[in-house]
């Protein structure tokens, strides 16, 4: 280490320590009975905004705080978070059963998977069937939208038949995780015009579905 390293080191001194905020009961409260109302009113956009905010008080939020905040997952089509909510909600209470039931049913249905490719590749995530249950089909398009605009999906998908670039992926739940990662791979010329064309397709798809 040459000196003038070690003299900025030093005059620097330890690195600060990391404070948590101090939990706040009162504010958690108040949220948590905002929380249930907007739940209440099926105001899902309102119900996530409020769990976030929750979250931050450093109060761990209750079985039922848990429960509508894995309902707005639910709705968003994050089946990740989803589960990783309901995992939270089990711990917190012995009357569990209704997050124990749905934990069995997620892990029925979906597979886990980890997909990248890199950005501006256009890879696209493509399902040979769109499910007509509607929490399906809302992962899929979370984890489509997810690829699109991170080339990056880590999470869950229903059990079925998908097509990455070209790598066709069978998604089996209770079976292994699925991992494909392209970044780096070289996409022929050829290919490129054709990817670009259906990554503009898919996205404006789902621009469509969500106006």
């Amino acid at each position: 280490m040459s000196l003038c390293w070690w003299v900025a080191g030093a005059l620097a001194g330890p690195a600060a320590p990391v404070v948590e905020p101090e939990p706040d009961p009162a504010e958690y409260r108040r949220l948590s009975v905002e929380l249930e109302a907007l739940a209440a009113r099926n105001a899902w956009a309102g119900v996530e905004r409020t769990f976030q905010e929750l979250l931050a008080t450093g109060v761990e939020p209750s079985y039922g705080d848990w429960m509508r905040g894995a309902e707005s997952a639910r709705l968003s089509g994050d089946i990740q978070e989803v589960y990783l909510r309901l995992m939270s909600a089990k711990d917190r209470s012995d009357d569990n059963r209704t997050a124990v039931d749905w934990l069995w049913d997620l892990d029925h249905r979906y597979g886990t998977v980890f997909l990248a490719c890199d950005a501006g590749s256009n890879i696209v995530l493509e399902a040979e069937q769109i499910p007509f249950d509607p929490d399906q089909a809302r992962a899929i398009a979370f984890a489509q939208e997810r690829v699109r605009t991170s080339c990056l999906y880590q999470g869950r998908l229903p059990g079925g038949v998908y097509h990455f670039y070209t790598h066709t992926i069978e998604v089996e739940p209770l079976l292994q995780s699925t991992y494909v990662d392209l970044r780096g791979t070289s996409i022929p010329r050829s290919r490129r015009r054709e990817l670009k064309r259906a990554w503009a397709e898919q996205d404006q798809a789902a621009t469509s579905d969500g106006s």
